[in-house]
């Protein structure tokens, strides 16, 4: 997709469909427009920091690195 909105419409989808894993890749803009689009439907939220800041992901913990990122996805590992 190529705004939040539609990324956000997008995640809905996937989560009522039974997705277990939504990944919101983008700035702190598309991962709240994620998160707000699959509250209450069990999906778990994963982010890959790609914008400009990284304020959220940085508050987080989370790896900049796109490639580190995306291994610890892949490891399953939540919080």
């Amino acid at each position: 997709p190529d705004d939040a909105a539609s990324a956000a419409a997008a995640a809905s989808d996937a989560a009522r469909a039974g997705a277990s894993i939504v990944v919101a890749a983008g700035g702190g803009g598309t991962a709240s427009a994620i998160a707000g689009a699959i509250v209450g439907t069990g999906a778990a939220l994963a982010l890959l920091a790609l914008g400009a800041a990284n304020y959220f992901a940085r508050a987080l913990g989370l790896p900049s690195d796109v490639g580190a990122a995306a291994r610890r996805i892949a490891d399953g590992r939540r919080r």
